[in-house]
Parts: C-alpha cells; sequence; structure tokens
C-alpha cells in the first residue's frame, strides 16, 4: 500500500512537471515583451538561492554555466533577460553567455564587478538602456574603487581600477513619487553609498514589475526565505531603509527588446 501510495505521487510529481515545462516553453516561444519577462520569472519564484551558482564548468569556477534550479540575484536577472529574449532554451544559453562574458567565456573574461563591468560594458553592448537619467529626481553617486579591497581571485583586474566611476539613482524615499514613470519589466540595481572600506556601491540586483494590480521585485533573496520572492514596493524601501551600510537608491535598466 505504501508503495502505491510513494509510486502515485511520484507519477503525479512527474505530470505535473511535464505540464510545467511545456508551459514555460512554450512562453519562451513568443515574441520578446515585458509580458514574458513576468511570465517567465513566475515559473521561478521559491527556487533556491545560492551564491554563485554559475561558472564555467571547468578552471577556476567548475559550477554549471546554465541552470534553472538556483540563482544568486544576478544570475536570476542574467539568466532571466536571456529567456525573456530567446525563442527557445539552445538561444538562452547562447544569450546567456553573451551577457555574462566579454566575448569569450572564461572566469577572466565574466563580469564580475555590478557597476564598472556588468552594468557599463552591458551599457555599452546595447543589451540594457539605463533610463534613470530620464527620470527628473534622479541623482548620481561617484565611486574610486580600491584595487586592494579586490577578492583573491580578481586581484588581475587592478590594472582596469585605475579611474572613478558614477552611477545614476532614484532616491530610495522618492521611487513611489517616481513609480509611474518606472516601466513594468525593468532591472533594479540596488546603490548603496559610498565607503571607503566597501568595494561596490551596487551590491543587489532585482527586476520589477507592475502587474496585477500590483508594483513589487521579483529578486532572488538571501534573506530572509534564501530563495526567488517577489517583494511588494513598500516592503522592499522599509527593509532597506534599515540597513546600516545606507541603500541610497535604485538605478534603473531597461531591457533592450530588439537585441
Amino acid at each position: 500500500m505504501y508503495f502505491k501510495v510513494v509510486l502515485g505521487l511520484f507519477v503525479l510529481v512527474s505530470f505535473i512537471f511535464a505540464i510545467e515545462t511545456q508551459r514555460l516553453n512554450h512562453t519562451i516561444q513568443t515574441t520578446p515583451n515585458r509580458d514574458k519577462l513576468e511570465a517567465i520569472s513566475a515559473y521561478f519564484l521559491g527556487a533556491t538561492y545560492g551564491y554563485s551558482p554559475l561558472g564555467e564548468g571547468g578552471g577556476v569556477d567548475k559550477d554549471p554555466k546554465f541552470r534553472l534550479d538556483k540563482f544568486d540575484c544576478t544570475t536570476f536577472v542574467e539568466t532571466m533577460t536571456a529567456l525573456s529574449l530567446s525563442p527557445n532554451i539552445t538561444k538562452a544559453k547562447q544569450r546567456l553567455d553573451y551577457i555574462r562574458y566579454d566575448g569569450k567565456v572564461g572566469f577572466k573574461h565574466r563580469r564580475h564587478l555590478p557597476a564598472l563591468m556588468w552594468k557599463a560594458q552591458l551599457v555599452d553592448v546595447g543589451v540594457y538602456v539605463d533610463i534613470t537619467k530620464d527620470i527628473k529626481d534622479h541623482e548620481t553617486i561617484t565611486k574610486k574603487p580600491n584595487p586592494k579591497l579586490l577578492p583573491k581571485d580578481m586581484k588581475y583586474l587592478a590594472k582596469d581600477l585605475k579611474k572613478s566611476y558614477s552611477i545614476d539613482y532614484i532616491p530610495l524615499h522618492k521611487i513611489a513619487k517616481n513609480i509611474e514613470y518606472i516601466p513594468s519589466g525593468v532591472v533594479v540595481n540596488v546603490v548603496r553609498e559610498d565607503r571607503a572600506d566597501k568595494f561596490l556601491v551596487i551590491t543587489h540586483q532585482m527586476l520589477l514589475f507592475k502587474a496585477h494590480g500590483k508594483i513589487y521585485f521579483r529578486h532572488a533573496s538571501s534573506y530572509p526565505k534564501r530563495q526567488v520572492v517577489d517583494e511588494p514596493l513598500n516592503s522592499f524601501v522599509s527593509r532597506v531603509s534599515r540597513y546600516k551600510w545606507r541603500v541610497v537608491g535604485i538605478n534603473i535598466l531597461k531591457i533592450n527588446l530588439d537585441k
């Protein structure tokens, strides 16, 4: 009897998984648009959070190049962007490589640094468009990175950190006021205050949606549930406003649907 129950549950779960996989594949095959991004990323709500779950499948970082079972904040945004811009999984894998690397797949070619490499380079190649300055209440923060704060496996980047860089952002307390000017289906970079003891100013990445009568961030979160979650705008602002390392606001990137 126990065996039959277990077998029945297994068959049911397998059937549901097959149906959901079929639906996901069907959604991926649709034309890129904001609704597609929301629909695809919804499949992964509840997926496990894991720090740096993607790598090159060998060499310095042996994690797989592509996976759909575990994400951190950046790989979630990268993977959802790739899926939303692709007609199938095969093309999504290729596009993910294009997003994560500067022309060649390899640890030293990965866009490691969120502001100085990831954002700047992906705007340059046209994957994203920075629309933060299009919003009236934007401000700018300038950062001079300290190469001494680089992780050991990224010391080779020190030669590229001689100049300061700037990030535009909407102040945290003005996001709600300006939300009508922020489109749905954008990438949001969380910007922190510049501190001499911190290497970064962008520390988290999310998707923002205005759907189903709600405004929320969808992101792979390490706190409190360590999974992909939807977090209401007001809840996010209230939570991060209590951080000791102050969150000053958000930088906004629109996905180039023609890329």
